[in-house]
């Protein structure tokens, strides 16, 4: 029965990406959508601008099934699928404390079936937009911070992918800084493992990170694509 426990968030997370392609819109949908199809169409820069975003979903463009669209929501359907996968752990990692596997599991379950097909989300994990992809990388953060760590070399190895997160985050929208006083405390509970070399790299891999997230821009206003927010 463990490797039901350990397959059941991968088989709920697979059944609902499979209904978020199922039910998806033929068309673009609504708010951004359109201005995100045409920047990535032609690997362009859409105001605002999207570093983070365009390309992967270039890649994904790529793909050799149905439509253009369809292709950049197979992206978000798995992203919203690694969502839900992380949420499942998250709630099963707040919940340790019981001693029932059976409890921890069907709040685990309600947890992710709730937010795979609550009408924001589930229209999210069809919509060609980068909400979607803000909310995974945000769970990815909030997963590592709550991740126990006993020993300096797991903390830190921690923190590297909590800055690198939050550095690739930063090419998408500014509202995932809502997590940044959830990983300055963490930092402050566990400051024994930390030391100024340790700070000074972190704080150069931020740094790189963003900067090579947003080498995007010049590099593609320099080939003048299509949509070209960049000189404007």
């Amino acid at each position: 029965m463990k490797w039901l426990y350990l397959l059941l968030p991968f088989i709920l997370a697979t059944v609902a990406f499979g209904v978020y392609l199922y039910t998806a819109s033929p068309a673009t949908m609504w708010l951004d959508a359109g201005r995100i199809v045409a920047g990535n169409i032609s690997w362009g820069i859409t105001n605002p601008a999207d570093p983070a975003y365009h390309p992967i979903a270039f890649l994904f463009g790529l793909l050799p099934i149905g439509s253009y669209i369809f292709r950049l929501q197979i992206l978000a359907a798995l992203m919203a699928a690694t969502t839900l996968v992380l949420v499942y752990k998250l709630t099963l990692r707040i919940l340790e404390d019981q001693p029932s596997l059976l409890f921890k599991t069907l709040a685990a379950v309600v947890s992710l079936v709730s937010l795979a097909f609550c009408y924001q989300f589930w229209s999210q994990a069809q919509n060609i937009e980068t909400f979607i992809m803000v909310g995974m990388l945000g769970s990815v953060i909030l997963t590592l911070i709550l991740w126990p760590t006993h020993s300096r070399e797991g903390f830190l190895r921690k923190m590297v992918g909590i800055v690198m997160t939050f550095g690739i985050a930063s090419g998408t929208n500014p509202i995932i800084m809502s997590m940044m006083p959830s990983s300055l405390l963490l930092m402050a509970q566990k400051r024994r493992f930390l030391n100024d070399v340790n700070l000074f790299w972190l704080t150069l891999l931020g740094i790189s990170t963003v900067v090579l997230v947003y080498l995007y821009l010049p590099i593609r206003a320099s080939h003048h694509p299509f949509i070209n927010w960049y000189y404007i």
